[in-house]
This record gives structure tokens, sequence and C-alpha cells, in this order.
């Protein structure tokens, strides 16, 4: 968990929503005590990044031109 004072979090506020919209949570601190907590909501949908996407997806067997054109034909019988 990371902690940051009010000055860093009003400095860097958008790198704080990413973190925590990477899935990390995170302290404001004033004085060092701690006086709010950021955290993703629970049940928050997480994004893959776009390497993790597309090392899951399958290969096309077919290019993209044949498989519209087998598409279209199907549909029109």
């Amino acid at each position: 968990m990371r902690r940051v004072s009010i000055t860093e979090a009003r400095r860097e506020w958008s790198k704080l929503l990413a973190a925590v919209e990477a899935g990390e949570s995170v302290i404001i601190t004033r004085y060092g005590k701690p006086v709010a907590h950021l955290a993703p909501p629970k049940g928050a949908a997480r994004f893959l990044d776009r390497a993790s996407l597309r090392a899951g997806m399958p290969l096309m067997r077919e290019s993209a031109g044949e498989f519209i054109r087998k598409l279209r034909d199907d549909e029109r019988y």
C-alpha cells in the first residue's frame, strides 16, 4: 500500500488515480497521519493491457477479406 502526503497527492493526482485504477491502494497523509484512503471499488473490472489481451486471442486462420467474403456469401443463401 502506497503512502503519500497531501502535497504530493495534489501534485500527482492523475498518477495516483492511474495507480488506483490499476488496483493499487493509496493512503493520503497529513503530518504523517492517515487522512484518506483511495482504493478501487469492490467488484471493479480490471482491464488487461494490450499485450496481455493480444496474447490471449487466437490467431485468425484466414485473412479478414476472406472472412468477410464468406460471411457475405453465407447470408445470400
